[in-house]
């Protein structure tokens, strides 16, 4: 992870370390809070054009309703 952090490629740290396969390196190489937090800072909100349909009032009205079973009406 040192190394990673470092800047270094990981195909880079696999062949340093003397693995044959990349896949190899992946099971030692986990992600720490640090790096998630900049990959998170770099990365652009997603575009959306219309709400999803679980965002409509009725959806969220019938939800509600589900959550109350004294008023679920049908």
């Amino acid at each position: 992870m040192h190394l990673l952090r470092a800047g270094n490629d990981v195909n880079m740290v696999s062949y340093w370390l003397g693995h044959a396969d990349i896949n190899t390196t992946h099971i030692y190489v986990e992600i720490d809070m640090e790096m998630k937090q900049r990959m998170l800072q770099t990365a652009q909100a997603p575009a959306v054009k219309k709400a999803p349909p679980w965002q409509k009032p009725d959806v969220l009205q019938w939800l509600n309703a589900l959550a109350n079973p004294l008023n679920y009406v049908q």
